[in-house]
């Protein structure tokens, strides 16, 4: 589950967005300088927001999630916790951890106004998925700059990664969201992802243990 584990429409796909491959792994520059544009929810102003493939693992890009990723603040929100000690576990992210860890799952890069904010990872048929179903996407999503948080770009990601996923005819979407992240789990049910169980005794936050809900999706 992610801050984003997490109304625009989608501007790219992973067709549309191939030209900006070679470049995905300088977190400063997303492809040609042009990423995709979106409104924001309920307003008509516009907002640069691009979904990269992260296809080049870089010390830049492992610095930033190394500080989003061991952040007090937003850990419970991203991996679950079994205990408070858990929350000030350091988690040292790099370079070649990113390689080991995009072998199992597709990393993509979240850009605002051409800055690196967030990271998406999607992975099919995986062997946590709650409800075994063949063609299904597991999606795990954040924000890692905490004031780029609701502009949007965490909603833009996940339409991304739906249109995409129905290009490749993957027929659903599974996530998580802990019990206590009611902001997001609001956020998927508007989006269309319905809760089908919660796992108890799941993730530790502010002295005590949270279920983790389980929402899914069926793309058209």
């Amino acid at each position: 589950m992610q801050i984003g584990r997490h109304k625009l429409a989608v501007r790219g796909s992973y067709s549309t967005l191939a030209h900006m491959k070679e470049k995905s792994g300088q977190p400063d520059t997303p492809g040609d300088g042009q990423p995709e544009t979106a409104g924001r929810p309920g307003d008509e102003s516009p907002l640069n927001i691009a979904v990269i493939p992260m296809t080049k693992a870089t010390p830049e890009i492992a610095r930033l999630l190394n500080i989003w990723e061991n952040d007090p603040d937003t850990v419970p929100f991203i991996r679950p916790l079994a205990s408070e000690e858990d929350l000030h576990k350091k988690r040292e992210i790099t370079v070649d951890s990113l390689k080991h860890r995009a072998q199992s799952r597709e990393e993509y890069l979240i850009y605002l106004h051409d800055r690196l904010i967030g990271q998406m990872s999607v992975q099919i048929d995986p062997g946590h998925l709650a409800r075994k179903v063949e063609h299904t996407a597991w999606i795990g999503i954040y924000i890692g700059e905490k004031s780029c948080r609701g502009k949007g770009a965490g909603t833009f990601a996940l339409k991304y990664a739906e249109q995409a996923l129905r290009e490749r005819r993957i027929r659903r979407i599974e996530l998580g969201v802990f019990e206590f992240n009611k902001q997001a789990y609001r956020l998927y049910e508007r989006l269309g992802y319905r809760e089908f169980i919660r796992l108890d005794e799941y993730a530790w936050w502010q002295g005590g243990m949270w279920r983790d809900i389980r929402m899914e999706k069926y793309l058209d």
